[in-house]
């Protein structure tokens, strides 16, 4: 059979499932639960499964690629006068920065809500990581106008976990956890431990 062939067999095969959307398998998970109660462990298990299937490195590398993808493009189209007045280059440039990384934060957040600490945590860490990478990057065309950015943005994630983690706790009626940094952090990003503990220690 041709190549050709087997691609048009393959695609014929291909059932509702496989043509869904993002959203309408969401609804369809849904419905299905709604009909079969029965199933609700099930899903959840499955669901816990997914969340918490986390790799500090793939996040590191997204974190990492989402910033480097930004150009002075990105900065010009931001930077000088608007509508609404005038826009700093580097206020831009922070701000771009800020709307690349805010997306793995919140992820950080929601894991954390959903009683996936571990993921939570792995998540951060692969932030911070990512971000880390990108430290002293002051000759570089597009951060150099936000040389502060990976560390803040790096203590922001940190606060962001400190925060969720002991809502979560609190919820739960049990003990707020470590007021120190974990570990990890500090083998992570040595040059910023100090910073980080900071965070850690006085989420504001």
């Amino acid at each position: 059979m041709s190549k050709q062939k087997q691609r048009g067999a393959a695609s014929k095969k291909k059932g509702p499932l496989d043509r869904l959307t993002g959203d309408e398998a969401v609804t369809v998970l849904r419905l299905l639960w709604e009909e079969r109660p029965e199933l609700r462990k099930e899903v959840e298990r499955l669901a816990k499964s997914v969340l918490g299937g986390v790799s500090v490195e793939d996040v590191a590398d997204a974190v990492e690629d989402a910033v480097r993808s930004l150009d002075l493009d990105d900065l010009s189209s931001r930077a000088g006068r608007h509508r609404d007045g005038y826009v700093e280059p580097s206020q831009a440039a922070v701000d771009l920065v800020e709307e690349a990384v805010m997306p793995f934060i919140e992820d950080i957040k929601r894991r954390a809500e959903a009683r996936q600490q571990a993921a939570a945590l792995n998540t951060c860490v692969g932030v911070v990581l990512g971000l880390y990478r990108l430290r002293n990057r002051e000759g570089d065309p597009f951060l150099g106008w936000a040389a502060d950015s990976p560390d803040e943005m790096a203590g922001e994630a940190v606060v962001t976990l400190r925060k969720a983690l002991r809502k979560a706790k609190t919820a739960r009626g049990g003990p707020q956890g470590s007021t120190s940094l974990p570990v990890i952090f500090r083998e992570t990003a040595p040059e910023w431990a100090d910073m980080l503990e900071r965070c850690w220690r006085r989420p504001s």
